[in-house]
């Protein structure tokens, strides 16, 4: 849970009130462009499925799992820096000694 906020324009609710499963961006503008005053194209629709791809707000397939498995394994400090306060971040060896005497096993 990242605990972000994400606002949404009116066109954007309408794209997502009508998305189905399958539909082509073409379909999915051109009913929202039918049943609304607003003009979308299938570039609006495209760059909204960007957008919640981007922000991890919709399923992935295997390969995008993987990717962003990846992402988050490659932005995440190691383990003794994430033990150490910021600021202080001495050897790794040294790192370990001290959490390991912050625990009580030292």
């Amino acid at each position: 849970m990242r605990n972000r906020f994400f606002e949404l324009g009116w066109m954007e609710f309408e794209l997502l009130s009508r998305w189905q499963p399958g539909a082509t961006f073409e379909e999915l503008s051109s009913q929202t462009a039918t049943e609304t005053p607003l003009d979308t194209l299938p570039a609006d629709a495209e760059a909204l499925l960007d957008f919640l791809r981007q922000h991890q707000l919709v399923a992935q397939d295997a390969g995008g799992r993987e990717a962003l498995r990846q992402r988050v394994a490659s932005a995440r400090p190691p383990w003794w820096k994430q033990a150490v306060p910021a600021g202080d971040q001495p050897e790794p060896l040294h790192a370990l000694r001290r959490l390991l005497f912050a625990v009580g096993c030292a």
